[in-house]
């Protein structure tokens, strides 16, 4: 497994969140201007592996694009990790993105068509 404490979901804190119905900014116990990691599951299945000097805004315009893309039945659950002093987010972020790669973080071309977008919505989805 992993060789740092990332994964004790101790760490972590769950937030289950009915896109369609929930606001963000009422779900989230903490201050806006935290910053660390957080994992999107979709449907029970790890999407997508991120990190925000901002984690309520950052979560925010996740949620923004899930109601675009999801259906109202979509079960959305984040796994959100503060920050702690001696730690670097995006150090944190590479590590779990090396070990589990979800779909939602794959590359796509720095100008994506839209045949290019599609694809990598598809990623979401499927």
């Amino acid at each position: 497994m992993i060789e740092l404490t990332l994964l004790d979901w101790g760490n972590w804190r769950e937030l289950e969140i009915k896109p369609h119905k929930d606001l963000i900014s009422k779900k989230i116990k903490f201050n806006g201007n935290q910053e660390g990691n957080y994992i999107i599951f979709i449907n029970g299945k790890l999407r997508y592996i991120g990190e925000s000097k901002y984690l309520k805004k950052r979560l925010k315009q996740h949620m923004d694009n899930i109601r675009m893309y999801f259906p109202e039945s979509v079960r959305v659950v984040f796994k959100i990790r503060l920050l702690q002093q001696h730690e670097n987010r995006k150090e944190i972020e590479d590590k779990l993105l090396l070990r589990f790669n979800p779909s939602g973080n794959k590359k796509i071309k720095d100008t994506p068509d839209i045949q290019q977008l599609e694809k990598a919505m598809n990623y979401l989805i499927t």
